[in-house]
């Protein structure tokens, strides 16, 4: 960590140094509406914080879906063996894991540490804040780069980017993707930077390109090392960026773009081929299959619909009306906003519509063939259309009715905040944010028939300090939700996640508990070091059945004893090989 300090150091400086000849850049008229910005993105806070409260409910609410396990007992992972490394984390589940993105859990880790919670409640407070905090900055950062600066933008891109349920209800309610999430809330700064390195804002230069490149190249990794999906979103969301500086160029040359230019677009391209093979899933991740035809796929584009989700009907007709204004402006930033948002949309018309196994495996296996994580993306490439056409209707509205001065004050601040309620309370109370987040909440429930953990099972598991001693370990089926026992209660489990390499010992247990006590059971036993086994039933959170022989019929088995219920969440002793 010393050395990455040392080394950002010494690279910050030299970028002051190179830069140290340009003037700041002079107060430009838009530069007064600062406040605006800051109010749009407070507004932004507010209306994704209002609506993450609902979804969670309560602070230590769990998610009650099939990824979740494994990124509970990650947390409690990383705090057992000291080590966030993403080299190490995955050997929770497989030796064979040389490299698991851990961006997202060391945040979680580092709340934990600092405010002492439980790992549940660190979870939802970290990923409300990526929601409230890095989402709507760069959302709003992308808005300003590419639609301008005036306070109708701002407060469009502020309101819109906390109204499509896609991003960042989506993603928190399916699956549970919380390091994906995260890591394309931070994705719009990234793609608004590198825009700015080529110089393709709406408004002028900016930043000095040193400082520019620093922030471009100052979030990759953080994109890379919290998802992967994340990284290759932006290069294909910049791959059109790159493109259009290349036309450009070549048109201020004469046609004849220069050496060095075509050498670092061709770097561009094999840099992203490369990236797209090292950093695809092995096949058998990426069987999703579309969820329907082409032409349903195109309808969810337009409709601001993806994934099943009821029509946005206001983000629709704002995101066309931005597609006609850029269209009919053609100034580069407009080209840069039409082209990324028809990346986005053909990346989830593939993957939604299209049912060739080969297309898919080319262009969509990235993001694991799964539509929601390219649903997700859609938003990003929205909210600047549709804080375009904001932009365009205000100037509209008040060259036609508040053309005399006398009425451009306080007239115009009236209309202009009743407008902003209007818009906020139109997108949010409508059919698509309302059933978005009804359906997330339903899955933040702990109710007697929830997927995952029952509200039985989870005061069982918050008890288990009292019965099981610490460092032994306890058996249990992972897909009932007994695995949470290691991240809730601190204790071991022999699988802390469904998905995961067994080992002979384990497997043993899993297979021949219930039915006796020979030696090679009381040999794993030992080696494993298992005192208990937790019984939640054989309701799984894929409502699927992995049978394990030796955890079934537990109550009629001589090798436990019973220690502790509640409700239908049974906590057995092991007693099969204790000496007589």
């Amino acid at each position: 960590m010393l050395i990455v300090t040392i080394v950002l150091a010494v690279l910050l400086g030299a970028v002051r140094w190179m830069t140290r000849g340009h003037a700041a850049p002079a107060r430009t008229p838009a530069g007064r509406w600062a406040w605006v910005w800051a109010v749009a993105v407070v507004v932004a806070a507010l209306l994704i914080g209002i609506r993450s409260v609902q979804i969670v409910g309560e602070p230590g609410a769990i998610s009650q879906t099939f990824d979740n396990i494994f990124h509970l007992n990650a947390v409690r992972y990383i705090l057992d063996t000291g080590s966030a490394s993403p080299l190490e984390v995955g050997k929770l589940t497989s030796a064979n894991l040389w490299f698991y993105p851990v961006g997202w859990h060391e945040v979680v880790t580092l709340a934990l540490q600092l405010t002492g919670v439980a790992i549940p409640v660190a979870i939802n407070a970290t990923w409300i804040a990526f929601s409230i905090v890095a989402w709507p900055l760069g959302a709003l950062l992308l808005a300003r780069t590419l639609a301008g600066s005036t306070p109708a933008v701002a407060i469009g891109a502020g309101v819109v980017a906390a109204a499509i349920p896609a991003f960042p209800i989506l993603m928190v309610d399916y699956g549970v993707l919380y390091p994906y999430h995260a890591a394309l809330a931070l994705t719009p700064a990234a793609v608004a930077a590198t825009v700015a390195v080529f110089r393709l804002g709406r408004e002028g230069d900016g930043l000095p390109l040193g400082w520019s490149i620093v922030a471009m190249l100052g979030t990759l990794p953080a994109l890379a090392l919290t998802h992967p999906g994340a990284f290759v979103t932006w290069l294909a969301l910049t791959l059109p960026v790159a493109a259009i500086a290349l036309i450009r160029f070549a048109r201020r040359s004469s046609g004849r773009p220069c050496a060095w230019t075509i050498v670092a677009f061709v770097g561009y391209l094999a840099v992203g081929f490369v990236a797209l093979r090292v950093l695809r899933p092995p096949l058998e991740a990426t069987l999703w299959p579309p969820i329907g035809t082409t032409g349903h796929a195109v309808g969810d584009v337009i409709t601001v619909s993806p994934y099943g989700a009821k029509i946005a009907l206001v983000v629709m007709v704002l995101m066309i009306g931005g597609i006609v204004v850029a269209a009919r402006k053609r100034r580069p930033a407009d080209a840069v906003a039409l082209s990324m948002f028809a990346v986005a949309a053909l990346l989830y018309i593939i993957v939604a519509g299209v049912s060739s196994a080969t297309v898919r495996q080319w262009v969509t296996a990235s993001w694991y063939n799964n539509t929601p994580r390219l649903a997700a993306v859609l938003p990003m490439v929205i909210v600047p259309l549709a804080a375009l056409a904001v932009g365009a209707a205000w100037a509209w509205f008040m060259r036609r009715g508040f053309a005399e001065r006398r009425l451009q004050g306080a007239a115009g601040v009236v209309v202009a905040v009743v407008a902003v309620a209007v818009l906020a309370a139109s997108t949010q109370l409508g059919r698509a944010m309302t059933a978005a987040v009804d359906h997330a909440h339903a899955g933040y429930r702990a109710t007697e028939n929830a997927a995952l953990v029952s509200p039985d099972e989870l005061e069982l598991l918050e008890e288990l300090p009292e019965f099981v001693p610490e460092g032994v370990a306890i058996a249990g089926s992972p897909w009932t939700g007994a695995g949470l026992a290691y991240a809730i209660a601190d204790r071991p489990v022999l699988m802390p996640h469904t998905l995961m390499d067994v080992d002979e010992a384990t497997e043993t247990i899993n297979e021949s508990l219930a039915t006796g006590d020979d030696a090679a059971l009381c040999a794993a036993i030992e080696e494993r070091n298992v005192g208990f086994v937790l019984d939640f039933g054989d309701r799984e959170v894929h409502g699927g059945d992995h049978d394990y022989a030796g955890l079934d019929e537990l109550a009629n088995s001589d090798a436990v004893v019973l220690v502790h219920a509640v409700g239908d969440a049974r906590l057995y002793e092991i007693v099969a090989c204790e000496a007589p």
